[in-house]
């Protein structure tokens, strides 16, 4: 008789459930589709996917609003007016549990760490310290030859070696690899510690996940997809930052990444470990920036030759050449790292009980769309909102004379565009580096060489 009824049980405690998140929940007023209300699986089936930038832009674009119920207890805020708010006053609202799925293994990295003071204590201690020719060397080979060659491969080169000789001390050894081989080898010759990057980047399909089921997954899909070249690449990279650690008593203290980390009273175990984190943090979102911008650079010749001509003449104005006084340079690396970061991030935050949110649009949009704004307090007030926020961009190409010539809101622009690279230490750590690099290195001899590079 009690089996009988099992079912009958279970399907009315789930009707209850469903009836509770659509049409009780304090977020029940937030627009968005009826899914979304009762389960986080979208979430996770959108992130597997790699689509949830363009899925949610167009769920944003489609409901009309700047606020999105995405999940049970999960909002996405397309408007820039909310960054500062979230991720900046008063050390911005905390970090949900899904974080810890980027620990690396039993180490919390400076990214994973939830405990304020933990973080802080990491993250204070390195942030001041945020092969060129060697690049410049290998694409005149490659021209000379006349050979196609993997921009991708030799920006991750570059910013890798650039990256690790900045604030390790010592230089990854991409260029290295590959010296002692044919313009034609190199081809198919690619990073060594690409299968690393790449294993980081692929488990982050399922970042969304709760930690405990993130680790089973994790598990699995390790067993499955390792390969003998990943194993390598790992073993390569726990090698380099045993080099790098090695060097640490013959440094002042405040000179490398890692010294300061150690004079911080961290340990060396997670020293090493934080080491291979700033690898993959600082070289790939490097890289791939400095791809974009030079991507969009060979398909806008306009671009390509006003940035040509700004960069000579100002060498000849000057023989001590500050790239930071070319504007249309400057232009030209905000409009790539705009284009570069336009999906929506995944930095969701939790908004703390008895915790009101301090973000005018957002409550001039629940009262303009008859929404009732104790209801969205309530939520707040349980510890119910999930805030992600979705900076919605129009990919409208490589424009640096909007910049240059003042025809937009550049505050506006600038805070919605660098989002990851200008807010918190390794944000602020990685836009000076990033733009330092790409200012003074790859982007000037690029232009210098615009004509050739364009064939």
């Amino acid at each position: 008789m009690i089996l009988d009824t099992l079912p009958v049980l279970g399907a009315s405690a789930l009707l209850l459930f469903v009836i509770y998140h659509h049409f009780f929940h304090p977020l029940r007023h937030v627009p968005g589709p009826f899914y979304v209300s009762v389960s986080p699986l979208f979430l996770y089936v959108i992130c597997y996917l790699g689509i949830e930038g363009h899925v949610l832009r167009s769920l944003h674009r489609r409901y009309r609003t700047p606020v999105l119920r995405v999940g049970p207890n999960s909002v996405s805020i397309s408007d820039s007016s909310a960054l500062r708010d979230i991720y900046i006053t008063n050390g911005g609202f905390p970090k949900d549990a899904r974080y810890k799925n980027f620990n690396l293994g039993p180490i919390v990295s400076i990214f994973s760490a939830i405990d304020t003071e933990y973080r802080d204590q990491r993250a204070k201690a390195v942030a001041p310290l945020f092969a060129p020719a060697r690049f410049m060397q290998c694409l005149s080979k490659y021209q000379v030859e006349k050979i196609p060659f993997d921009l991708v491969d030799l920006c991750a080169r570059l910013s890798i070696d650039v990256v690790t000789e900045y604030l390790l001390g010592q230089p990854y050894g991409g260029f290295a690899e590959t010296a002692h081989l044919s313009a034609q080898e190199q081809q198919s010759a690619k990073l060594s510690a690409n299968p690393f990057i790449f294993a980081i980047v692929g488990f982050s399909r399922f970042s969304l996940l709760p930690n405990w089921l993130f680790q089973q997954v994790y598990r699995l899909a390790a067993r499955l997809t390792l390969t003998e070249e990943a194993i390598r690449s790992f073993q390569k990279l726990d090698t380099f930052a045993t080099q790098v650690m090695s060097h640490v008593d013959s440094t002042p203290p405040t000179a490398t990444y890692q010294s300061r980390l150690l004079s911080a009273g961290i340990s060396s175990t997670e020293t090493a470990a934080q080491c291979k984190a700033i690898v993959f943090a600082g070289a790939d979102s490097t890289a791939v920036m400095l791809t974009t911008i030079l991507f969009h650079l060979i398909r806008n010749e306009d671009a390509r030759h006003t940035l040509a001509t700004e960069i000579s003449a100002h060498r000849q104005r000057s023989p001590a050449f500050d790239p930071e006084s070319v504007p249309y340079l400057r232009a030209v690396v905000k409009e790539g790292l705009r284009l570069g970061m336009a999906n929506p991030t995944r930095l969701t935050r939790i908004i703390p009980p008895s915790t009101y949110l301090q973000l005018d649009i957002l409550y001039e949009y629940l009262l303009q769309a008859s929404i009732r704004l104790e209801s969205f307090r309530q939520a707040v007030n349980q510890g119910y909102l999930l805030i992600r926020i979705s900076a919605v961009l129009l990919l409208s190409g490589l424009m640096p004379y909007r910049l240059s010539t003042g025809t937009v809101n550049r505050g506006r622009l600038t805070v919605i565009s660098l989002l990851d690279f200008n807010l918190n230490y390794p944000g602020r750590s990685r836009q000076s580096f990033t733009i330092i690099h790409l200012h003074y290195e790859s982007m000037g001899n690029q232009c210098r060489n615009a004509h050739s590079l364009n064939k």
